[in-house]
């Protein structure tokens, strides 16, 4: 296709997430490194928003969701 021309200069996905005040890299960086992002406020619910929207669309196509617990214990996973 045609790549379409702005009359304004086009964010990318880190300045755009700046200057909404959606995403935090500073403070990710510090817990992660670098090139992670923290989402809050409305990133967040954009995020779940999106996520909503995919597993309907799962579920209507027969898929089944889990959600499986955040801890386990340590023997089924060692040796993995």
């Amino acid at each position: 296709g045609e790549i379409p021309k702005f009359e304004y200069r086009v964010k990318d996905h880190v300045d755009l997430g700046l200057s909404l005040d959606i995403i935090d890299i500073e403070r990710a960086a510090k817990v992660a490194g670098a090139r992670f992002f923290y989402l809050k406020k409305e990133g967040v619910l954009l995020d779940l928003a999106l996520m909503k929207i995919a597993l309907e669309e799962m579920i209507k196509k027969g898929y089944m969701p889990i959600e499986p617990p955040f801890l386990m214990r340590r023997k089924p996973y060692e040796g993995v």
